[in-house]
């Protein structure tokens, strides 16, 4: 048996056969040619005295074999670990998508909002209110757009007088809104939540209604020093954009199964407009109904 050097990763192994033949090695799995072995490798045995003499051949000239190209073993484990490097990457990549939401499991990504803008025209005496679907509509009053991001039906963050945080015993319907200003003027901007507008001509406050006809009144916490996502007012320069929220109350005796979706009304007038933004909520992008 001779022992010979795997040309890809240096692996030594046995050999029996000593003529040319192609070997495979034991570390890689890589098949290589296996050259034969030189004829001074083999024994030589003395001439018995009793056979013919036989003339010395002439050593016939060897050509010099080409050393065979190989990759050394540092550089194949620089491969390795850099292989390995890549798959946690791709593996640690997929689960952030995955986490964050852009992704799901056995199904298509996620479709992305189309934004739709209707522009709100002020109503007349005999015009039909128009409701805008609330999961692709936004709409748009005196050159202020509002749109509805997400309702949600749980407890409720606050923080106390003391700056802490606390929750509500019982779940509530929070609303989320997204205003941005397309004016070249700011924005005086006042919250529907908790405030009334009595120069609007009509819904002088944001006004919730199930599918059923009942009203849901704005929820009010006077043991606590803020609502989480709650603004009072503010200013919006052209371009610039506000998130608030509003907490509503599910009336006793409300079932919740009977409940098909929500319409909204919010009065133009939180942001110095003249008209009703009208939403009409679906099941759909209520969180936890």
């Amino acid at each position: 048996m001779r022992h010979v050097s795997c040309p890809i990763c240096g692996g030594v192994q046995g050999v029996v056969s000593p003529v040319a033949s192609y070997a495979q090695c034991a570390f890689c799995r890589t098949q290589f040619l296996v050259p034969p072995v030189p004829l001074s490798a083999h024994p030589v045995h003395p001439p018995s005295p009793h056979s013919p003499a036989v003339p010395s051949a002439q050593p016939e000239e060897r050509r010099p074999t080409p050393a065979a190209t190989f990759v050394p073993r540092g550089l194949m484990l620089e491969f390795t670990v850099f292989g390995l490097f890549a798959a946690i990457f791709v593996a640690g990549l997929i689960v952030v998508l995955l986490i964050a939401g852009k992704w799901k499991v056995g199904g298509s990504a996620a479709t992305p909002r189309v934004e739709e803008v209707v522009v709100v025209r002020n109503d007349t005496a005999e015009a039909e209110p128009r409701w805008s679907n609330a999961s692709r509509i936004t709409l748009q009053l005196d050159g202020v757009k509002t749109r509805i991001d997400h309702v949600e039906y749980r407890e409720v963050f606050a923080r106390d007088d003391q700056r802490r945080v606390v929750t509500t015993k019982n779940s509530y319907l929070t609303i989320w809104v997204h205003v941005e200003n397309q004016r070249a003027e700011p924005a005086e901007y006042r919250s529907w939540y908790g405030n009334r507008f009595p120069q609007a001509r009509r819904s002088p406050e944001a006004k919730l209604v199930d599918s059923r006809g009942v009203v849901y009144p704005q929820k009010k916490f006077d043991d606590v020093r803020e609502v989480k996502g709650h603004i009072t007012q503010a200013t919006l320069a052209m371009r610039e954009t506000i998130r608030d929220t509003m907490v509503f109350e599910v009336p006793e005796g409300v079932s919740r199964s009977d409940v098909s979706g929500f319409r909204l009304e919010l009065p133009g007038a939180a942001f110095g407009g003249d008209g009703v933004l009208r939403f009409e909520i679906g099941l759909g992008l209520v969180e936890g109904w």
